[in-house]
């Protein structure tokens, strides 16, 4: 079911940010935004304590063939890095360089299944603490160590960051309309 509620407003954002200021400051997302995606999971899971799938927007699914799991409170979706020591700029314009999993972590915030609305709320707990580093990315890494998890496989969530064309059997995309990665494979739609 979809429900659209008014309460995402400039103002309502706004209100949210002033109240955590300095909370993993970034020139790619603003929090507020992050901060409204936990907690319409944490509500819908409240409400109703089904298996929910969050997707960021511009994932496209090629397959109804969606694996289920049985007997855990989250499956996350990895980056499948082909190369996870790749260093990249801590921050743009940065002269410092991490590998690319300690700067963005090693899940995607944007593709993952949650059973339990304790799920979103540690994960909020998480980001305003300014665990980790990519905004709310980074600190999904510490969510396995407290609920029961699995991981989606390759065939999940084909990112442009793999750097290879999607094989057959990809059951999802993650088309960026824009890419800042090399070497990336774009989806034709």
């Amino acid at each position: 079911n979809v429900r659209v509620r008014p309460e995402i407003t400039r103002e309502s954002i706004e209100k949210i940010e002033s109240s955590f200021r300095g909370v993993n400051q970034s020139n790619y997302w603003r929090p507020g935004p992050i901060w409204w995606k936990l907690e319409a999971l944490r509500r819908v899971l409240e409400e109703e304590p089904l298996p929910t799938l969050l997707v960021d927007c511009d994932i496209v699914f090629t397959s109804r063939n969606v694996s289920e799991f049985y007997d855990v409170d989250l499956v996350l979706s990895p980056f499948h890095w082909p190369n996870p020591y790749l260093k990249v700029p801590i921050h743009p314009g940065s002269s410092k360089f991490v590998p690319i999993p300690e700067r963005d972590g090693w899940y995607n915030a944007g593709y993952l299944l949650a059973t339990r609305k304790e799920i979103p709320e540690t994960w909020l707990d998480l980001y305003l603490q300014s665990v980790g580093g990519f905004y709310e990315q980074f600190c999904l890494g510490f969510l396995p160590q407290r609920f029961k998890h699995d991981v989606f496989g390759t065939a999940h969530n084909w990112g442009q960051w793999r750097c290879e064309k999607p094989h057959e059997k990809v059951v999802s995309v993650h088309a960026h309309a824009r890419t800042k990665h090399k070497n990336s494979f774009g989806l034709a739609i």
